[in-house]
């Protein structure tokens, strides 16, 4: 497995995920993902697995879905076309802002599913976060994924929020925390009392 900061030639791997792992209103478009593989931005970084040749991956049916979301809970779409060759196998998104990353994307080609490659890359974002002096990782799943927020747990992510509705009548956005720094995870397991002397009679 080798995971990779993405480029732009990677642009049409990841858009055959996308448009097969959401319907149309959750996509991102391709300008969308053009500019988050373009941008000069040291906040946010996209990485990708790249993919290794397998035989007989996918039969040979027109419309066999091949790749699906993992974490957006969101199954392959029936008619989509068949994808016959792709740069990455798998790909996340992920930003930094005021010690928090956020995870925004985070995609499986289905004939390379339950091979570690989504945990490997939420491994790499917190690496990167963690450079980056990051002090915990945020995300949000849908209430009816339950494989990806399994998968999000064993990695050591709580649920912490509901937004109820908030993918529409039913379906829930479950908002996961992970900490990432020592002070941070000694905070989560109340290890860490505050000092009374640092705090001033006015707070």
């Amino acid at each position: 497995m080798r995971i990779r900061p993405a480029s732009i030639t990677d642009l049409p791997s990841i858009m055959a995920i996308e448009e097969i792992a959401f319907p149309d209103f959750e996509r991102w478009t391709e300008h969308a993902w053009s500019d988050e593989l373009v941008r000069n931005n040291p906040d946010s970084s996209v990485f990708v697995v790249e993919a290794e040749e397998r035989a007989g991956e996918w039969d040979d049916s027109p419309f066999a879905p091949p790749v699906d979301a993992v974490a957006d809970g969101m199954d392959a779409m029936e008619g989509a076309p068949a994808v016959s060759a792709r740069s990455v196998d798998a790909v996340a998104s992920f930003r930094e802002a005021s010690t928090t990353l956020d995870v925004f994307r985070l995609m499986t080609a289905k004939g390379v599913r339950r091979l570690g490659l989504a945990t490997a890359l939420v491994q790499r974002g917190i690496d990167w976060g963690r450079s980056r002096n990051a002090e915990r990782v945020l995300l949000e799943v849908r209430s009816t994924n339950k494989a990806a927020q399994a998968l999000y747990a064993s990695v050591g992510f709580v649920a912490i929020h509901e937004r109820k509705n908030y993918y529409g009548t039913g379906v829930d956005a479950i908002i996961m925390e992970l900490p990432i720094n020592d002070l941070a995870v000694a905070e989560v397991a109340g290890l860490v009392v505050p000092d009374p002397e640092a705090v001033s009679d006015d707070e």
